[in-house]
């Protein structure tokens, strides 16, 4: 079952039977210890401010506004005198930026993909594990190919309704561009919505 070079490193093996995908196959869940090569220090991904709310007029003017504030409070600081060295006037002014953009802006987050599977299939999805789950309960045969029967009729159904909501969300997502295209805004329609579907 497994090549002997990694004999050693294959601890424990689990069946999965209550995972449903459709199948007569398990998912089989597997320990591994490994010994692998140091890669060296991971360098730290530089946080992203979602200057995108900057478009916001409310918004634009709170930055502005706190920024104002903040610089109007460092200038009639004794502390900020012009005999200090760059480096700590910069670091001042930095931590000024960072912070105003931290409070009015907020950080940026990844696209959301959306949601494009209903909740009618999503039912169809949970009848069809109800049934796997009774056809592994159940002892006798006969009863077992009653329910594979109508777990085969529950498994064409949940693939039916989901190539129709995925082509549903399709013609909605070519709605929108045509709608964007109409209004001279189909670069930024095509940057929101590249990623819904997949």
């Amino acid at each position: 079952m497994i090549n002997s070079t990694w004999r050693r490193s294959l601890l424990d093996v689990k069946v999965k039977r209550g995972a449903d995908v459709g199948s007569d196959h398990h998912l089989v869940h597997a320990n591994i210890e490994m010994k692998l090569r140091s890669t060296g220090r991971k360098t730290l991904v530089p946080t992203r401010y979602d200057i995108e709310k900057v478009q916001d007029h409310k918004v634009k003017n709170a930055f502005i506004l706190q920024l104002k504030n903040k610089f109007q409070a460092l200038t009639g600081n004794p502390d900020m005198i012009p005999s200090e060295s760059t480096e700590v006037n910069w670091d001042k002014i930095r931590t000024i930026f960072e912070t105003t953009s931290q409070d009015c802006l907020g950080f940026k987050q990844g696209k959301k993909m959306k949601k494009w599977i209903t909740q009618d299939t999503w039912k169809v999805i949970e009848e069809r594990r109800h049934m796997n789950k009774k056809i592994l309960d159940t002892k006798s045969e006969r009863l077992q190919e009653r329910h594979k029967t109508s777990c085969r009729v529950l498994d064409k159904n949940v693939k039916r309704k989901a190539r129709e909501d995925k082509r549903a969300c399709i013609e909605d997502l070519a709605k929108q561009a045509e709608e964007a295209a109409e209004k001279g805004e189909q670069g930024e329609h095509l940057q929101d919505n590249k990623s819904n579907l997949w």
